[in-house]
């Protein structure tokens, strides 16, 4: 074997490490159960479960490490900590249902995602 096949096959069993490390990492338990669509969009998109606690959710893109979509319930509402494409910061809006909020995070994940690849951004 040669060491360019050497190292190729090292690639090969490192990669596929990393994406069994990641299907573990994203077969855990959604601990709010409430937000289980939105769980499903963001994985859907190749976005990570970062925190995962009943109260607060933060999805994060793996190639970017500013954009983070924060979900925090609060005794009166649920805040949204949303990434602005383009930008190193983020918006945050408080929401007072969970449908709203869901429809919210759904909205700016789609929404992200087509600017992100239609290449404006």
């Amino acid at each position: 074997m040669t060491i360019e096949n050497y190292l190729k096959n090292a690639a090969y069993i490192i990669y596929d490490m990393a994406l069994l490390e990641r299907e573990v990492e994203q077969s855990i338990t959604l601990q709010n159960k409430e937000f289980s669509q939105v769980h499903n969009k963001f994985i859907e998109h190749g976005w990570e479960l970062t925190t995962n606690t009943q109260r607060q959710l933060t999805y994060s893109y793996p190639m970017s490490a500013y954009d983070e979509f924060n979900i925090n319930i609060e005794s009166n509402g649920i805040s949204v900590c949303t990434p602005v494409p383009l930008g190193n910061f983020a918006y945050r809006v408080k929401l007072n249902t969970h449908d709203e909020a869901v429809n919210h995070i759904l909205s700016q994940l789609e929404d992200f995602e087509s600017k992100r690849n239609n290449g404006r951004f």
